[in-house]
């Protein structure tokens, strides 16, 4: 099995940019996208930023086994878009991540 691609955007606080490693960068975000949600530790579903949420679905519309790299109020994580789960970089520690269709 062919490992994921890896897509990595610049920190954010509150938005991102669309730079991705592959060097490839689209800034057109889909009207009522899909939307990426992850779990935390009170076990609440929460969406991701707006920006970072198109930047994940045009990923797994590229490649549904890609990773993508994310950076939200300086925490790094890789969301395993195959797994279902994103991975803090810093801490290692994992949750859930789950699409659903808008």
């Amino acid at each position: 099995m062919p490992k994921g691609k890896y897509f990595k955007n610049e920190k954010v606080e509150n938005e991102s940019t669309d730079e991705e490693v592959d060097g490839m960068s689209n800034s057109m975000t889909s009207s009522a996208s899909d939307q990426w949600l992850w779990k935390d530790k009170q076990c609440q579903w929460n969406p991701y930023p707006r920006e970072i949420n198109d930047k994940i679905n045009r990923c797994y519309k590229r490649n549904p086994n890609s990773t993508v790299i994310v950076t939200i109020k300086d925490n790094t994580y890789r969301v395993v878009l195959a797994k279902g789960i994103q991975i803090n970089l810093t801490t290692r520690e994992e949750s859930e991540v789950k699409f659903v269709k808008n």
